[in-house]
């Protein structure tokens, strides 16, 4: 919970936020974590099935993404066909927590692009 603390906010995030997302970390059961870290250290690799998505796709990333870094999102983007991408100021990797105002405007306007 330290080092994540650290590394999903961007350096303008409070540290009312922080505290609050390192104590949900830390009350975490430790079993569940060890499980989804080894699901990630596991997982295949798939940025070869990008070319492949045929879905109306959002790519998005916060600035100060350090986990995600803007590099990687746009390689998504740019991986995607038709693929949209919203790079988010003022947030790391927890963009939805961070900016939630913005992230909202970003998704409604991208749902709003999809055919009805």
């Amino acid at each position: 919970a330290d080092i994540m603390a650290d590394k999903l906010f961007g350096p303008q995030a409070g540290s009312d936020l922080r505290a609050e997302w390192h104590q949900i970390m830390s009350a975490s059961d430790p079993r569940g974590v060890a499980a989804a870290l080894g699901a990630m250290r596991d997982r295949t690799e798939s940025q070869s099935l990008l070319p492949d998505v045929r879905i109306p796709t959002l790519v998005v990333v916060g600035i100060d993404d350090v986990i995600t870094p803007v590099d990687t999102a746009r390689a998504m983007h740019e991986n995607i066909p038709g693929a949209r991408l919203e790079i988010v100021p003022g947030a790391g990797h927890m963009v939805p927590v961070e900016q939630p105002d913005r992230f909202a405007q970003v998704l409604t306007r991208f749902l709003e692009s999809l055919p009805g």
